[in-house]
């Protein structure tokens, strides 16, 4: 399992691919930065890759006896978070304590700023693209 928060994290989970038959990622960026020395490396020691994010391990797993050519779309859902039925007029005025205040968790700020500004479902898009090798399009 690799599971080291943040860039620092790709370094070690490429070293231990070769180590593994199978490795399970929970490290956005390391996938979304080094996917392709991921990539690489599992290919090169036969390794397989189970993605550990609830969306990626939910896509994985139905699509795990699926061919990828035969998917439309995969859409990935969002629980709506602070700001869930506040009107777009008033975004311009939240601020960072309205952010880290997740009605359903606490997270650290930094996930719960990018939870609630949607930027960590733009990370899952990219991840999504770069696991499943998908087209943003899909």
């Amino acid at each position: 399992m690799s599971s080291i928060m943040g860039i620092q994290g790709l370094r070690p989970t490429i070293d231990i691919i070769k180590y593994s038959k199978k490795i399970a990622i929970a490290n956005k960026e390391s996938i979304i930065c080094g996917w392709n020395l991921i990539k690489k490396n599992l290919k090169k020691y036969k390794t397989q890759f189970i993605p550990v994010d609830s969306e990626h391990f939910s896509i994985w797993y139905a699509l795990r006896c699926t061919d990828i050519q035969l998917v439309d779309k995969i859409y990935i859902t969002a629980s709506g978070g602070p700001f869930l039925n506040l009107p777009l007029n008033k975004l311009k005025k939240v601020n960072v304590k309205q952010a880290t205040n997740h009605p359903n968790w606490k997270m650290g700020k930094k996930i719960s700023v990018d939870s609630a500004t949607m930027m960590n479902k733009i990370f899952e898009i990219i991840e999504a693209k770069k696991i499943f090798n998908l087209n943003y399009n899909n």
